[in-house]
Parts: C-alpha cells; structure tokens; sequence
C-alpha cells in the first residue's frame, strides 16, 4: 500500500456500481491486489446488463410482435377450414392450445391468440380427457406458413359464432408491429432489477473499503511503533 486510501461514501460507492469508471478512479478506495480486480469486473458487467437491457427489450418486443406473427395475411396468404375440437396442457409452462382435426393434423394456437366468447371455454378441455364436440375452425398458418395457426372465426357445427373475423384481423394487424409495451415493460423490469443489484454490490464496496481503511491505519500503528 503505497498511498494513503480514501474511505469511499455511499453515493459514490453506487455510481462505480451503476456504470463503468476508469481504474484508476477505483485505486484511493480498494486494496489494489484483492479487491481492486473484484470491484474493476463488478463495473464491467454493470457496464454491459446497461446497454444490453434496451436491446434485449427491444427483441422481446419484436419476439411478442413480428417474431411470431409475421408474414402475409389472407387474402395474401391462404386459409384453412378444419373441423376438429381443442385441448390444453395439463401442466407445464408451455399452456398452448392444441387444434385435433378429424384429418389427424393438430396445429397448435397460442392462448393469446384465441380470444373468444366466454362460452368456447365450454369446447375446450384438458389433454387425455374425452373430447368435446367439434368446432369447424378458420384461419391460417402464420409466417409463411411456417408459424403457429391464427383462428379467424369459429363455430359450432350447428352454426353458432364463438369468434367473429373482424375482431380478429384487428388484433392480428395490431400484434405485427414491434409491441412497444412489451418493450417499456421489460426495461423498467431489467433496470429495477438491476438498480437492487447495484444496490447490494455498493454496500459490498463500501464493506471492503472499510476492510481497506481499517488494515491500512492498522499497519501504520505497527510500522511507527515498530523501533
């Protein structure tokens, strides 16, 4: 320890772990053999959870957007009329609805994509329970065909509406852009989550550099009184 260290309060404990500094800032309030690398990388990674949250929410927001329902939509792309009844999971994080036609295809929907009259609930049930009676199902594959299917109407076989296709077409157009709620959101989630961190890592700083302080003066005692 070749200068005297500097004791370190808690603002400025916070900004060295809420973005990166040079090192040579760091050097008056840490041990430099110990701590100084410790507190140098903490900085770093503090540096890249910053500019690598807007970019991770601006691809959540294109994931929830065009990531899964682009492509063309009728009359561009073509549609599909399938008769069949449909299931959900059981369990598991994955709670997607599944389409059983009685051609033996299944297409999969995403539950947030099925947006329905109250009384289709009455047509779904649990996987590996005994069917339900068939809906007759219109709608499409999305991103060229390749994505999940988009219901645009449903009805009994009877002839009753559950999903009207105006309603439909609005939400779809609505999801194909960048979903910039999605975006807002999982920034200020990064950014809270990652102010409580910085938050603990400062009192982690301001610890060692008490630890600093006190060794420092501990050792000066020793050396003046050494003869």
């Amino acid at each position: 320890m070749t200068s005297q260290p500097q004791k370190l309060t808690f603002w400025k404990a916070f900004r060295f772990a809420l973005y990166k500094v040079k090192p040579e800032r760091l050097v008056p309030y840490f041990e430099p053999e110990k701590d100084l690398p410790y507190v140098a990388k903490s900085c770093e990674h503090s540096f890249f959870f910053i500019w690598a949250g807007p970019f991770l929410a601006i691809f959540f927001g294109w994931l929830n957007g065009p990531g899964l329902h682009g492509g063309p939509i009728p009359p561009e792309a073509p549609t599909l009329e399938v008769t069949g009844y449909i299931t959900e999971p059981t369990w598991g994080r994955q709670r997607d609805y599944t389409i059983h036609t009685t051609e033996g295809v299944n297409y999969v929907v995403p539950r947030a994509d099925l947006f329905a009259r109250t009384d289709l609930n009455s047509y779904i049930h649990p996987e590996g329970q005994t069917p339900k009676p068939d809906l007759i199902i219109e709608g499409f594959l999305l991103k060229n065909g390749e994505g999940t299917f988009y219901p645009l109407t449903i009805k009994t076989v009877g002839g009753i509406s559950m999903v009207e296709t105006r309603p439909a077409y609005d939400r779809l157009e609505s999801r194909q852009g960048i979903s910039w709620p999605v975006v807002f959101l999982t920034s200020a989630t990064g950014w809270l989550i990652h102010i409580v961190i910085q938050l603990f890592c400062a009192f982690g700083f301001l610890r060692r550099n008490r630890k600093y302080l006190e060794t420092f003066w501990q050792q000066t005692v020793v050396s003046l009184d050494a003869p």
